[in-house]
């Protein structure tokens, strides 16, 4: 993720551009704002990816959304079009044992009821019924979810939530396409996504960077 938002930024805005619905393509300007190298590769999330974004004011409505220690995220980009504005927020898996969490929200009670209303908020905009899985093994997947509705239902903000899958990582636990293909499907069939279009969701396959 690195190599890509600073040494090709151009090529993965081109690969979400490509995937991603509601973008208009001829005039899409992306500022990838993280990991970036002149700010040591940081990474954000709670209030921070917000700040990111130029989307502090909404830190308040964030903080009763969710509680402390939210996604995350792998990347963040803002973005122009003739559309008008909006970001994009980026998970990146390079294997998929990566995507199964064993211990699940590990949130305190009163933490776990504002993630659980906020996930069932989330279902009824998805319109598919609310499952443990949901706060269990894939609950990395399950609050990503929730942190595009919360932007695009709860506070009016255009954004994109970006599943990007690394092909072919010979430095890592390589992974081809057809092997991502049914881990993905299966994925989606538990979180009861099967025959769901999410709105603003897309998945990309860039080859993995060596440099």
């Amino acid at each position: 993720m690195q190599l890509y938002v600073n040494k090709h930024p151009d090529s993965l805005s081109q690969y979400v551009i490509e995937a991603a619905p509601g973008i208009a393509r001829d005039d899409a300007h992306f500022d990838w704002v993280s990991p970036l190298q002149g700010k040591h590769y940081a990474e954000y999330w709670d209030q921070d990816f917000l700040d990111a974004l130029d989307l502090s004011a909404f830190r308040q409505q964030l903080a009763s959304f969710w509680p402390k220690r939210g996604p995350h995220w792998d990347a963040l980009a803002k973005i122009k079009h003739a559309g008008g504005t909006g970001v994009v927020l980026v998970e990146a898996k390079a294997h998929p044992t990566e995507i199964y969490n064993k211990t699940g929200s590990g949130a305190s009670p009163e933490s776990r009821k504002i993630i659980e209303a906020s996930l069932h908020r989330t279902c009824e905009w998805l319109k598919v019924p609310y499952q443990p899985i949901w706060t269990g093994s894939l609950y990395q997947s399950a609050n990503r979810l929730a942190h595009l509705y919360f932007l695009r239902e709860v506070v009016g903000v255009d954004a994109w939530l970006v599943n990007i899958y690394f092909l072919d990582d010979h430095g890592y636990k390589s992974t081809s396409r057809d092997q991502w293909t049914p881990v993905i499907a299966k994925v989606k069939a538990e979180l009861g996504l099967a025959k769901v279009n999410v709105p603003y969701f897309c998945d990309v396959f860039p080859p993995a960077l060596q440099e």
